[in-house]
């Protein structure tokens, strides 16, 4: 799973309105992995969610010994 997450945090960097990719690892006995993207725009994250670097990072998610947490945060400043 870290090895895919880590394989799309270059390449989903580098696209265009993309501000960060971070991949994150608990030390410890469970081992959690926390990835986060921040994009300039819901628009901009909604067309990279049909990309296949999302896809990428959809089957990752299969890799996980434990069901995933998914979850998207708008900020305020990125409505409007």
């Amino acid at each position: 799973m870290l090895r895919i997450l880590r394989s799309v945090q270059g390449p989903v960097e580098a696209q265009p309105h993309n501000q960060c990719s971070r991949v994150y690892e608990e030390d410890g006995f469970e081992g959690a992995i926390l990835y986060v993207e921040r994009w300039d725009s819901e628009p901009e994250f909604e067309r990279h969610v049909r990309s296949s670097l999302y896809r990428r990072i959809l089957e990752a998610l299969d890799f996980s010994h434990k069901p995933p947490e998914v979850l998207s945060i708008s900020s305020p400043q990125q409505k409007g």
